[in-house]
């Protein structure tokens, strides 16, 4: 059973632009991310992680869109 939306995660060709988007325009706030290997950030709204940038990862050709996954809290 899905309980809620837990993160979803976008690719980014822009950091700078990005975060000034997410930051400034959106109200989210960048905050503690695991190293895993690549560039990103987190996003906060508040103390829960909402929005997952990657850096410098590879689109796909075609595109196929700029979400990478939706992460969703389930039971069971």
């Amino acid at each position: 059973m899905i309980l809620g939306m837990n993160h979803f995660t976008a690719m980014a060709k822009d950091p700078a632009a990005t975060l000034d988007f997410y930051e400034r325009l959106i109200g989210l706030k960048v905050g503690p991310r695991p190293d895993l290997g690549f560039p990103g950030a987190w996003l906060y709204a508040g103390d829960t992680a909402v929005l997952h940038l990657y850096f410098e990862r590879p689109i796909p050709d075609p595109p196929a869109g700029v979400i990478d996954h939706m992460a969703f809290t389930a039971r069971d």
